[in-house]
C-alpha cells in the first residue's frame, strides 16, 4: 500500500483520511489543532509536527483545508507541504478554495520535482461516512467531480481515491 500524507483533518479531510486507513494505506497526518486527530491516530493515523514533516515521506499529499489563507499557510513557508515534497511525489489540493490560489502552487511544487492535482471535492461528510462514492451520488444529478493536472500522477492515484470513497474524471483543457 501507499505512504500517504493528509494535511487538514476537519470536518471533511478526516473522513477521508479514515477511508485511506481503512483501505489500507499508511497514512501521517497533520491539524492545526492536533487533539481533533486523536481518533484518526488510534486508528493507525501517525500524527506529524508540521504540514512539511507530514509530506517529507508521503508519495502523494492531500490537502482539505477551509480557505485560501489556509491554504497558502500549509503548503507555503519552510514548515509547509511544498518543502517536504520529494521528486516524484504528488499533491493533491482537494479543498474548495480559488483557483488562483492554486495556481500560486504550481511553480513551487514544480521546482521540488513533484506534480499537482486540483481535485476540489463536491459532496458530504454523509456520503464519506456512509462509503458512498461522491462521484456516483453527484453522477446521478447529472454532474461530475473533475480534476485539473497532468494525466500520469493523476492516474497513479485513481486507487486511492478510489478508496477514499471519490471517483475523477478529468477536466479536459484546451
Amino acid at each position: 500500500m501507499s505512504r500517504l500524507a493528509f494535511v487538514g483533518l476537519g470536518a471533511m479531510g478526516s473522513r477521508l483520511a479514515r477511508r485511506l486507513l481503512a483501505a489500507g494505506h499508511q497514512v501521517i497526518g497533520w491539524n492545526r489543532t492536533p487533539g481533533k486527530a486523536r481518533d484518526l491516530v488510534a486508528q493507525g493515523l501517525t500524527l506529524a509536527p508540521s504540514p512539511r514533516a507530514a509530506a517529507e515521506s508521503a508519495e502523494a499529499v492531500f490537502t482539505m483545508v477551509t480557505d485560501d489563507a489556509a491554504l497558502r499557510a500549509v503548503t507555503l513557508g519552510p514548515e509547509g507541504v511544498v518543502a517536504g515534497l520529494g521528486a516524484g511525489a504528488v499533491l493533491v489540493e482537494m479543498s474548495t478554495v480559488s483557483p488562483v490560489v492554486v495556481r500560486e502552487l504550481e511553480a513551487p511544487v514544480s521546482a521540488r520535482g513533484a506534480s499537482l492535482l486540483d481535485v476540489p471535492v463536491s459532496g458530504s461528510t454523509i456520503t464519506v461516512e456512509q462509503g458512498y462514492r461522491i462521484a456516483d451520488q453527484i453522477h446521478s444529478s447529472g454532474r461530475a467531480i473533475v480534476w485539473s493536472g497532468e494525466r500520469e500522477p493523476a492516474e497513479l492515484y485513481w486507487e486511492q481515491l478510489n478508496s477514499a470513497g471519490l471517483t475523477m474524471a478529468p477536466l479536459e483543457q484546451s
